[in-house]
């Protein structure tokens, strides 16, 4: 991986936080090796009309369930970092609103999504697609 980082969960469990080579997704894996999940992203450059060449993230993907599914990783800050390993490259993060659409891209959330990126939102770490990040 490019980027990566080590954290602790607070249950206290280590956690390596990663940029893929291709810079598509950001991944989080056991100690061992074993994917946790991890948050895929497409790299956009538009100016939505304003001249600027704004450049940002669309999240494409949430997949943070654990491994197998098992859950057991959820709520324990691991999505949150992947969040800010992306944001530190300075370019804005952006989830779409869920809208009842499903998108081909799969930028639509479902799940723990909707409620996870609200958070998100909230910290400053996540703009709303068509937010204050594009103005």
């Amino acid at each position: 991986m490019a980027d990566e980082i080590k954290i602790t969960t607070p249950d206290g469990r280590l956690v390596i936080v990663g940029m893929d080579d291709a810079a598509e997704e950001v991944t989080a894996r056991t100690s061992t090796g074993e994917k946790i999940g991890g948050i895929s992203f497409t790299f956009y450059q538009d100016d939505y009309g304003h001249g600027q060449g704004q450049e940002y993230y669309l999240i494409t993907g949430l997949d943070l369930e654990g491994p197998n599914g098992s859950r057991a990783y959820l709520r324990q800050g691991v999505g949150r970092q992947c969040i800010e390993l992306l944001a530190s490259y300075g370019i804005a993060v952006v989830a779409r609103r869920p809208d009842g659409q499903q998108y081909d891209d799969g930028s639509h959330l479902t799940g723990d999504g909707p409620a996870f990126i609200e958070q998100m939102v909230k910290e400053g770490l996540v703009s709303w697609d068509g937010g204050e990040w594009d103005e």
